[in-house]
């Protein structure tokens, strides 16, 4: 490519004729387009200036807007509710330089506040009931797809996979629309129903087409205690997953999904070990 090909003569609004555009620039309109005409009012709510951080807050600016309600530290969660934009978290000296928007500005609060408002509780139960039924299958198009996966899938991908399944549509939820949960308990029934139905689903798989002919006490270990460890486990991702929806709605700003992530880490380690000790006992002779 020549010097030439850059001259600032070969700029587009200097030609004679109109500019064509990449076909990549208008497959992205059409796609900002459909996504704005889907929720204008969450677009532009998503993209108030009062959703972004301050570039830099001088002592002046610390001391005209001390944070007067509760807004946590992205890092450790502290309520930074008291101290000044700028200061670091006295828990755990991280600098956020985001702040809670002013009252009745547009931004992320006042939208999901709106809507929060208008969404009636049919919709909402009706969320919670599809959750509940979906939420279990999705888990086991997941298990179905790492069960051929020899020992890592069944104690390692498989563990993983069906945690992060089982909670993804109610994830998924709270993340785009945290307004179709008006309590916590909700979200828990929503959580803990998609385990027991993956757990249902599992079982009649398993009982009757990989081992028709299972004794009795493997019946039963597979409805009590197999049936506990999913719901248990899918249970403790489901402390987290409520963190992060109880943050949101207390302090109107978007979900962040980081403080989930120990609590599924946790979930997947317990289903892990869990898998690995039944492997061994199987190897042993144990008969379940």
């Amino acid at each position: 490519m020549s010097d030439h090909d850059h001259s600032i003569e070969n700029e587009p609004h200097l030609q004679a004729h109109p500019a064509q555009p990449d076909p990549s620039e208008t497959a992205a309109e059409k796609t900002l387009r459909h996504a704005t005409n889907r929720d204008p009012a969450q677009e532009a709510a998503r993209h108030s200036v009062f959703n972004e951080p301050m570039v830099r807050p001088t002592a002046a600016d610390s001391a005209r807007t001390p944070i007067d309600r509760d807004w946590s530290c992205p890092t450790c969660s502290y309520n930074l509710r008291g101290t000044h934009l700028g200061d670091p978290c006295p828990e755990c000296g991280h600098t956020s330089l985001y702040q809670p928007p002013p009252l009745g500005e547009t931004s992320y609060g006042t939208w999901l506040n709106e809507k929060r408002r208008n969404t009636p509780a049919t919709t909402i139960w009706s969320t919670v009931v599809f959750i509940a039924l979906a939420g279990g299958v999705w888990a086991v198009v997941g298990a179905l797809l790492t069960a051929h996966l020899g020992i890592w899938g069944i104690v390692l991908i498989g563990p993983i996979t069906e945690e992060v399944m089982k909670i993804a549509i109610v994830t998924g939820t709270i993340e785009t629309h945290p307004y179709l949960f008006r309590k916590p308990s909700q979200i828990w029934i929503a959580a803990i129903c998609s385990a027991a139905v993956f757990a249902i689903i599992e079982n009649v798989l398993y009982l009757n087409y990989y081992f028709p002919e299972a004794s009795s006490a493997l019946v039963h270990w597979r409805w009590t205690i197999c049936s506990s460890l999913h719901i248990g486990c899918t249970a403790i991702a489901t402390v987290g997953i409520t963190k992060v929806w109880s943050r949101s709605i207390n302090e109107m700003r978007e979900p962040n999904l980081a403080p989930a992530g120990p609590w599924l880490i946790a979930a997947a380690a317990v289903h892990g070990i869990y898998n690995a000790s039944a492997v061994f006992m199987a190897a042993a002779g144990f008969d379940f």
